[in-house]
């Protein structure tokens, strides 16, 4: 493996462990940290386009009088799981204090969580505020350093990268396109107001032109 190829893996483990912040207390920790867990978000989601629709679709269930439910897909599921400690479908302490009152295992393998209605606009609004950081952090932390910064709308269905275009087409910080479909992916999945999509425009720094466009979840089978 040459180094730009285990750099931009680091990267992109970085990126997904973020999440983990969000996640610890909701679900099991996501360990993304070599090149078989690489394999494993290939093989278990990128490449199964069959489960694309299920992302787009949001997976929110009905909100009921009081309540919303929030149904997680297998594929996500599979990333919270370890074999040392794999997803057991049950509540933690943390989880039923956040306002969570139920989990059910569907037959497909996603889970199904039930949350206060009340409890669930204070949990949206962390998840939107983490999801904010991750993104800006792709800057800040000049993971990518062709790109200039990174804009978006208050549901993350439209995020413009601005960079240096010759930059970024030499090197692997088309990397970030990814990482911005996954953060608009993962938030939209909880977010009942959301689009279900998200287009992603990365525009030169200085003459200001779109170079190149994604649109997440349908191109996630796609190696940006």
């Amino acid at each position: 493996m040459n180094k730009k190829l285990s750099f931009a893996l680091v990267a992109f483990a970085a990126f997904i462990l973020s999440f983990s912040v969000v996640f610890a207390g909701f679900f099991a920790t996501v360990a993304i940290v070599d090149k078989e867990a690489w394999n494993l978000i290939k093989n278990e989601y990128l490449n199964k386009s069959d489960t694309l629709d299920k992302v787009a679709n949001q997976n929110i269930g009905d909100i009921i009088t009081g309540k919303v439910q929030i149904t997680i897909n297998k594929e996500f599921i599979g990333l919270m799981s370890t074999e040392e400690k794999p997803f057991d479908y049950t509540l933690t302490q943390e989880q039923k204090e956040k306002g969570f009152i139920d989990i059910k295992k569907n037959d497909d393998g996603s889970a199904t969580y039930v949350i206060e209605k009340k409890d669930y606009e204070n949990f949206i609004s962390e998840f939107k505020a983490i999801t904010r950081q991750t993104l800006d952090e792709l800057v800040s932390k000049n993971t990518y350093s062709s790109i200039k910064s990174i804009t978006y709308n208050d549901d993350f269905s439209k995020i413009v990268i601005t960079a240096d275009e010759k930059s970024f087409e030499n090197s692997l910080d088309s990397f970030a396109i990814l990482s911005c479909g996954l953060s608009s992916c993962m938030y939209q999945m909880f977010d009942v107001d959301a689009s279900g999509k998200c287009i992603i425009s990365v525009k030169d720094s200085t003459s200001g032109e779109i170079f190149k466009t994604a649109e997440y979840p349908a191109d996630l089978n796609n190696n940006n």
